[in-house]
């Protein structure tokens, strides 16, 4: 539900900013507008060229995102369990191996994709400072931040970047 909501207020923000553009003013010069309204809305393209990104605990593939916008990246796995989210991802990226559950993903899946970048930000409750009742590696999800890399150290992936809260480090 909150997965939606993210989307959902990205959604609204998005067509804000679109609709900005096309309000009418005696200096509106509607080439300009529609130029900048063709750039601001274009079409998510996703590129196949440039380091091998997967990503973990992916979400929306912000991440990722970055990565093919600069076009130094392309996409070659990532684990979502929102089925809402992992759907949309692999919409925008097709030829990528999706995993449902990032627990169930082995160095021999990673080996397989050959990613040059593994980046991940694993469920962070249990250590976030926000959380009066976080229990760190004593908690459901506590662990995940150490188990969430190892397959990437195994597979011998050059990159790791791992989304880190303060209360991790302190574990």
């Amino acid at each position: 539900e909150i997965e939606l909501a993210v989307i959902h207020r990205m959604q609204q923000q998005r067509a804000q900013a679109c609709a900005g553009l096309s309000v009418h003013n005696q200096n509106h010069d509607s080439t300009a507008a529609s130029a900048a309204l063709n750039k601001l809305c274009q079409t998510y393209v996703a590129h196949k060229r440039g380091l091998r990104i997967f990503e973990g605990f992916a979400g929306q593939g912000s991440l990722a995102k970055a990565f093919n916008d600069q076009e130094i990246g392309q996409l070659v796995g990532f684990s979502e369990r929102c089925p809402v989210l992992r759907s949309y991802l692999q919409r925008l990226h097709p030829s990528a191996r999706a995993f449902s559950d990032h627990r169930a993903l082995t160095a021999a899946d990673l080996r397989a994709l050959k990613p040059d970048v593994f980046c991940c930000g694993p469920t962070c409750i249990d250590y976030s400072t926000a959380n009066s009742s976080a229990k760190g590696t004593a908690g459901k999800h506590g662990k995940l931040y150490f188990e969430s890399v190892e397959p990437a150290i195994e597979a011998g992936i050059p990159v790791l970047l791992v989304e880190c809260t303060s209360g991790v480090r302190q574990a």
